[in-house]
């Protein structure tokens, strides 16, 4: 993206140095009177219009492609890819010993079977026991 901005804005740049100081609005001019001879420059008012808009869309590109730069500029800064994050190992949170007979009674009186890794209640599998308890005692209920 900070490329893109940067194309706009040297883009813009480019315009608006073409519109004031390459484009040319004025146009040659004969007087009636001179018989041909003497001839002026004066400034066409179409050509004067497109010389305008050619700069006010170079000045709309090059601030375009500054903002945008800038906030690609701003949410490199912000990326976990620019910024990596340090990564602490958490603990894991000291359970107390249960035994299977104690499982299997509850499991037993509350209908619940074991199929594999999960607790299997009605429809619904759960990777916990205590889930599958306590949606078995508030169906039960």
């Amino acid at each position: 993206m900070k490329g893109v901005g940067m194309t706009m804005w040297v883009v813009g740049m480019i315009a608006v140095l073409w519109a004031m100081f390459v484009f040319d609005p004025s146009v040659a001019a004969e007087h009636p009177f001179s018989g041909g001879v003497t001839t002026d420059r004066v400034v066409n008012m179409d050509l004067q219009q497109r010389q305008l808009l050619m700069a006010l869309a170079g000045m709309t590109a090059f601030i375009s492609g500054i903002v945008v730069h800038c906030l690609a500029m701003v949410m490199d800064r912000m990326s976990p890819v620019a910024r990596p994050a340090v990564h602490t190992p958490v603990a894991p949170i000291p359970t107390a010993p249960h035994s299977d007979a104690s499982d299997q009674e509850v499991m037993e009186r509350h209908g619940i079977r074991r199929e594999g890794d999960y607790y299997i209640f009605d429809p619904y599998r759960y990777e916990h026991l205590k889930d599958a308890v306590a949606y078995a005692t508030k169906v039960k209920s």
